[in-house]
C-alpha cells in the first residue's frame, strides 16, 4: 500500500510505474481510509498473468478430501490462515467460507510465508495457497492439495480438483500481477508501455520461468485491464459487505 501510494502521487510522465498484485482490488474492500482511490488515481497498463490459489492443508491432517474438510468443520470449528487482511488469500478463504457453509476462523498472518508455517506447524487446518507459496511442502508432502480455487484443474496439480467439480461454481480467485501508470498519464505512453510488456511475456527464457510456477500470462489491453479492475473492485466489495470483514 505504501508503493501504490507513493505511484498513485507521482509525475503521471510514463517513469514511475506500479507493478502488483490482485491485493490492488481486495485492500480497497476493507480498507476506509486508504490514501488513495484506486478506480481515479491509476490508469491500468497491462494484466500480466495470474496463479491459481490452492486450498491446502497439512500432509498429515486427516482430511483427504475438501468435502471432508467441510464435514468435520461442523463438529469442530477449524481455524484458515491467510497471509494478511485485505490481501488475496484472505478474500479467497472468505468466499470459501461464504460458498462452502465450513465453520472456520480466520487468521491472519504477516504474509505468505508465515501462514504456510502455520499450516506446517498445524497451527491452523487450511490455506489458500499460490503452487509457488507452498513449493516444495507440496512435492514432499507436508503439505496436501484439497482444491483448485476455480472451474479447472491446473496442469502443475492434475490430480486436485477444481471446486467447481466439487458443486462451488462460484468459487474462483486468482491472484494476478499487473502495472499501472498514474491518473493522467498520456494514453499513447500506456499503450507503447502496454505493447513492452506483451512483448516481454513472450521472451521464450521467461516463459520457461514461470510456467513451472503455475503462471498464466496474458496479452492484454489497457482496456481490457481497466474493465478488470473495476468489476473485482466491485465484487470483492460486495463479499466485504456480506460476510461483514472490516478492518
Amino acid at each position: 500500500m505504501v508503493g501504490t501510494a507513493i505511484v498513485a502521487q507521482a509525475e503521471p510522465d510514463g517513469h514511475t510505474l506500479l507493478v502488483t498484485t490482485s491485493a490492488f482490488v481486495t485492500a480497497p474492500a476493507i480498507q476506509t481510509s486508504l490514501p488513495f482511490d484506486s478506480r481515479e488515481a491509476f490508469a491500468p497498463v497491462a494484466n500480466v498473468g495470474h496463479v491459481s490459489y490452492v486450498l491446502v492443508t497439512n500432509g498429515e491432517s486427516g482430511f483427504d478430501t475438501l468435502e471432508d474438510f467441510i464435514a468435520q468443520s461442523k463438529d469442530a470449528p477449524k481455524f484458515a490462515a491467510t497471509a494478511g487482511l485485505g490481501t488475496t488469500t484472505h478474500f479467497a478463504i472468505e468466499k470459501f467460507i461464504a460458498d462452502s457453509g465450513a465453520d472456520v476462523d480466520v487468521v491472519h498472518f504477516k504474509g505468505g510465508g508465515p501462514a504456510v508455517v502455520s499450516i506446517l506447524s498445524k497451527e491452523t487446518d487450511i490455506y489458500g495457497s499460490s503452487i509457488s507459496s507452498a513449493g516444495e511442502n507440496l512435492k514432499t508432502g507436508k503439505v496436501k492439495a484439497l482444491a483448485v480455487l476455480g472451474t479447472e484443474r491446473i496442469d502443475a496439480l492434475p490430480d486436485v480438483p477444481s471446486t467447481a467439480e466439487l458443486g462451488f461454481p462460484d468459487l474462483e480467485i486468482k491472484q494476478w500481477v499487473g502495472m499501472f501508470a498514474p491518473a493522467g498519464t498520456d494514453p499513447a505512453i500506456v499503450a507503447k508501455i502496454n505493447a513492452d510488456v506483451n512483448e516481454a511475456l513472450q521472451n521464450p527464457e521467461f516463459v520457461a520461468t514461470v510456467t513451472p510456477l503455475d503462471w498464466t500470462l496474458f496479452q492484454s489491453t489497457p482496456e481490457g485491464f481497466a474493465q478488470q479492475v473495476d468489476e473485482e473492485l466491485t465484487k470483492w466489495k460486495a463479499l466485504a459487505v456480506s460476510q461483514g470483514i472490516s478492518k
